[in-house]
């Protein structure tokens, strides 16, 4: 009978202990306790089977313990949310006995406390948004089983400063690392049959494509020979650019390629490029100038947006048209000169150039778009040629120092408030033209050319105040006299100017149009040369001697020149912009070298730099030539300077003195072998210096 209620009891209390687990989620199903104790990564939660919600989409969404949120599909795991304390995360390779295949869209999304994320092997994507904003993020650690990076994963994340991309991925959406203001490199690892990296910046495989320019590159980049493309946004928001040199390969620039690079200040682009998307220089405040080649075809719109700085272009002879707000807001921009292949000038072209004070239309053009010039309020005269049929509402809005406009077409169409807030304005036009009923209607003053007598510039001289300048990389404007016998024209009363190719080294010239009494037009020419160089100091190093010098405005190339030992000067490096040093590693111990630069754009060619010489002289010893254990026999280089490399003569001895003890100071250790070279010098010094002892002897008995 004890037997048997002692066992009734055992039962009693199994039955009891099973139903309280059961009750609070600490046993689930067989299954999933096996499993749980089979795989330390795996997360403990509450049974998907008990847990699960629906979310938005309808899917059923399962939550643990630890602050995962995630979705089954196929009997693996999706990730969807990630709420847990942050810090070092180390993501399991499953949950609940589910593997974990992939981190779902905006996943780990503003965790501003995460600070590392590891992710297991076994994950094969990773969403869009996944880990933006996470701004404490400085380490990611992705598996080699992933295939997939969604578009901006790691937008916002400014803390991060390296990237690794494994081998396995094959597909990254764009803007994966937007706005990481820190990330110095993208790093794809050896493999990758889809891509590469250079130098930190993200390529294709074939390195035909630059995709991504890491945002905290600082300094001038040169674009690889090869690449054909530069992707959407590929350097976009890199503030620390200064220079981009573009190679011969290049074809395509992809929409805002260069967007908001407030650094860069110049951009080398050769013949090649046809294509430049919407946006890609929008918001680089410090450009100043930019020339395009002729094989461009296709300019996207608002291409130079807010490029503050801009304050000249020079437009390839193959453009066909001025592209909508291609210019808007480019405040520095004084002047500019359209190819005669332009047919229209769209919606906001020029809006708010508040420097551009003339502008000289082309007899090709046909239309004038919406907005074109609004807000241009230093613009004093315009001359709308014959082909000119169309002009939209509101083009020239709020130039309010427009005072003349010439319209030579009968039948031209204005639209309403074409001259919206052009108070002082007056219209010059033929009688019974649509100009003349334009300007009745809309109570502006009308000055009928039929009945004025007119004059043709051919007769009247131009005199520029100087005809050459040095290229400063800015646009060269001198100013004009333009006289009809005694009496000196008004310029934006008589005539208006335009300079064409004054920005680079060249031949540039200003063309003076006839406006009001005057018709036609004058022409001159000046020129812009190029700065001579300057040499640094030059400076030995291990690897040869360093050349460099300063930075010469226009300048596409510099050749450098070398002589040895006082022989003839030969040319020994052509080295590109954007670089302004060289290293001479063919270079002997004990050779006296001098070196000349000529900067070069096109056929222009400055004068030659004054030279530079140094004598190269190294030499290497140890601490201790009698210590026979010393060192592994590696020898750190030392080099002498001009001055201490010279010969002293009696009227320097003082300084020989000096710099003999100099030259025995500079020494470093080095191989035992050298020992007679070390010697050697202290003889050389000690020479020095009872030299030295000697001249003052003989001073002082004088």
């Amino acid at each position: 009978m004890k037997k048997g209620i002692a066992l009734l009891a055992v039962l009693t209390l199994c039955v009891s202990l099973s139903t309280a687990a059961f009750a609070t989620g600490e046993v689930e199903d067989t299954a999933a306790v096996v499993a749980a104790e089979a795989t330390e990564e795996d997360d403990l939660a509450v049974s998907p089977d008990d847990s699960g919600m629906s979310d938005s989409s309808g899917a059923t969404t399962y939550t643990t313990n630890s602050g995962y949120t995630y979705t089954l599909s196929g009997g693996a795991a999706t990730i969807t949310r990630y709420d847990g304390d942050g810090g070092a995360v180390a993501v399991p390779a499953s949950l609940d006995g589910y593997s974990v295949v992939a981190i779902g869209d905006g996943a780990f999304a503003d965790c501003t406390q995460l600070t590392s994320i590891t992710l297991s092997e076994g994950i094969t994507s990773i969403g869009q948004w996944a880990f933006a904003g996470c701004t404490g993020l400085t380490s990611v650690t992705l598996p080699d089983t992933l295939t997939e990076l969604g578009r901006e994963a790691f937008y916002g994340c400014t803390s991060l400063t390296s990237l690794t991309i494994p081998a396995s991925v094959t597909s990254i959406g764009t803007w994966l690392t937007s706005g990481c203001t820190s990330l110095t490199e993208i790093i794809v690892e050896e493999g990758n049959s889809a891509y590469a990296s250079v130098g930190g910046v993200l390529f294709n495989a074939d390195l035909t494509e630059l995709i991504c320019c890491p945002i905290g590159y600082v300094g001038d980049y040169t674009v690889p020979d090869g690449v054909t493309v530069i992707d959407e946004s590929a350097f976009e928001g890199c503030t620390g650019l200064t220079s981009v040199t573009l190679p011969a390969s290049l074809i395509t620039i992809e929409d805002s390629a260069f967007a908001d690079c407030t650094g860069l200040v110049t951009v080398s682009m050769q013949s090649g490029v046809t294509s430049i998307g919407s946006h890609a220089f929008h918001g680089c405040t410090s450009l100043t100038s930019i020339s395009l080649p002729d094989s461009l075809t296709d300019l996207g719109g608002y291409v130079f947006q807010n490029c503050t700085s801009l304050t000249a272009v020079q437009l390839p002879a193959s453009l066909t048209g001025i592209s909508a707000g291609m210019f808007y807001g480019c405040t520095g921009l004084s002047s500019i000169t359209l190819p005669d292949t332009v047919t229209a000038i769209n919606e906001y072209a020029f809006g708010d150039c508040t420097s551009l004070t003339a502008l000289v239309l082309p007899d090709s053009l046909i239309l004038i778009g919406y907005c074109a010039f609004t807000g241009c309020t230093q613009l004093t005269a315009m001359v709308l040629p014959d082909s000119v049929s169309s002009v939209y509402a509101y083009a020239f809005k709020n130039c309010t120092a427009l005072e003349n406009i010439t319209i030579y077409n009968n039948s031209i169409t204005l639209n309403a408030n074409v001259f919206y807030g052009c108070d002082a304005l007056t219209i010059y036009g033929n009688s019974g033209s649509s100009a003349k009923q334009y300007a009745a209607a809309y109570n502006i003053p009308f000055v009928a050319l039929d009945t004025v007598e007119t004059v043709d510039l051919s007769a009247c001289t131009i005199t520029l105040e100087g005809t050459e300048f040095v290229c400063d990389g800015t646009a060269q404007t001198p100013a004009v006299t333009v006289s009809d016998g005694d009496s000196v024209l008004t310029e934006g009363t008589d005539y208006t100017l335009s300079y064409s190719n004054n920005v680079q080294p060249g031949t540039a010239t200003v063309l003076v149009t006839g406006i009001g009494g005057y018709t036609g037009s004058l022409t001159a020419s000046f020129s812009i040369t190029l700065a001579t160089p300057v040499l640094a100091e030059l400076q030995s190093s291990e690897e040869g001697i360093l050349v460099s010098w300063t930075e010469i405005p226009g300048a596409e190339c510099y050749v450098l020149y070398r002589a040895s030992d006082g022989g003839a000067v030969h040319e020994l490096a052509t080295v590109y912009s954007g670089t302004v040093s060289y290293v001479d590693a063919d270079v002997t111990s004990g050779t006296l070298y001098r070196y000349q630069l000529v900067a070069i754009c096109g056929d222009v060619s400055s004068a030659m730099s004054v030279g530079q010489q140094l004598q190269y002289l190294t030499m290497t010893i140890t601490t201790d030539p009698t210590d026979t254990d010393a060192g592994d026999g590696s020898a750190d280089t030392t080099e002498g300077d001009a001055a201490a490399q010279s010969a002293a003569s009696e009227d320097s001895a003082d300084e020989a003195e000096a710099d003999g003890a100099t030259a025995v100071a500079s020494l470093n250790t080095g191989d035992r072998s050298n020992l007679a070279v070390w010697c050697g010098a202290l003889l050389l010094s000690g020479g020095a210096l009872a030299a030295a002892v000697l001249f003052r002897y003989r001073r002082n008995k004088k």
